[in-house]
């Protein structure tokens, strides 16, 4: 089915934005976003937002034409967002944990003077900030 297609049966109308449409922005069709969005391949942001507003992740008791039919709705919402200038961009994740920083009690004896002077330095810009 074509983008023009989903757009009808939605009852969506196409953005008519002055010598722009979502070809010459190079999205995908709604059937090349959806293949995809199934593999969880994120060529472009909003497929995965809408894959993400259509239930994907948590898509449990959902036929595939359902999720399919929601998963449209959002693309062409966002691809009409595109076109009007909005940027989108795919949120990351840290997957590895950032190590903790712990010292021990012999360390921080021996760097005393050392944290004594970091203090030193960021007191007088912390009142600052926070005296205003």
């Amino acid at each position: 089915m074509s983008h023009d297609n989903y757009m009808v049966e939605l009852g969506y109308i196409k953005p008519k934005v002055e010598g722009v449409s979502a070809e010459s922005l190079g999205l995908l069709s709604v059937d090349d976003a959806y293949r995809y969005a199934a593999h969880r391949r994120w060529v472009h942001p909003i497929i995965f937002h809408a894959a993400k507003s259509a239930g994907f992740f948590k898509a449990r008791g959902v036929t595939n034409c359902q999720l399919k039919k929601r998963f449209a709705k959002e693309y062409l919402l966002l691809v009409s967002r595109v076109i009007s200038g909005e940027i989108f961009v795919i949120p990351m994740h840290r997957t590895a944990k950032e190590p903790e920083i712990v010292f021990t009690n012999e360390e921080i004896e021996r760097n005393k003077n050392v944290f004594t002077s970091i203090v030193g330095e960021i007191k007088p810009r912390l009142k600052e900030v926070f005296d205003k």
